[in-house]
């Protein structure tokens, strides 16, 4: 299979239920401490509360990953994990 524009075709819902569902894979509950649920809630208001300039103007992205972010890439591989 080949992947085009990866970051800019996984829609922002679909791509945070990965991670979630990659933690329930791997039965992972916990990250030093921090639960699986709080780090589900952050990811979530990284990916929706996205501000970017453009021509003077401020946007707020509303679908698919903010283009260098690391958050994006660990997005990017857990949705493709589940893929095929």
């Amino acid at each position: 299979m080949d992947v085009l524009s990866l970051y800019t075709m996984i829609p922002q819902t679909e791509g945070i239920l990965s991670i979630k569902k990659l933690f329930d894979y791997l039965n992972i509950k916990k990250i030093n401490d921090l639960k699986i649920e709080t780090i589900i809630h952050l990811c979530r208001f990284m990916v929706h509360n996205n501000y970017f300039p453009y021509n003077g103007k401020c946007y707020h992205q509303v679908r698919s990953g903010v283009m260098g972010s690391p958050l994006t890439l660990t997005i990017a591989n857990c949705y493709m994990f589940f893929f095929e």
